[in-house]
């Protein structure tokens, strides 16, 4: 066997696992930029919910403080 051929060999078996690290960085990448801003996305809304119940008079102060705690 020709050491071309013993290249070859090599980088057919190496090369789908350097894919794959690549890909497999690439979500992990992804996942940790998107979730600390989805985080801090959800938690105003919730609170803003709970401020506007408590204005319709759905739930009342102490309810409102308590929720607000929990959401905390």
């Amino acid at each position: 066997m020709s050491y071309s051929m013993l290249l070859i060999v090599v980088l057919l078996c190496i090369l789908p696992l350097l894919v794959a690290v690549a890909v497999v960085a690439a979500v992990v990448y992804a996942r940790k930029r998107q979730a600390p801003g989805a985080a801090q996305a959800a938690e105003p809304a919730a609170l803003d919910i709970l401020k506007e119940r408590l204005a319709r008079g759905e739930i009342s102060p102490a309810q409102y403080e308590e929720m607000r705690q929990d959401l905390q």
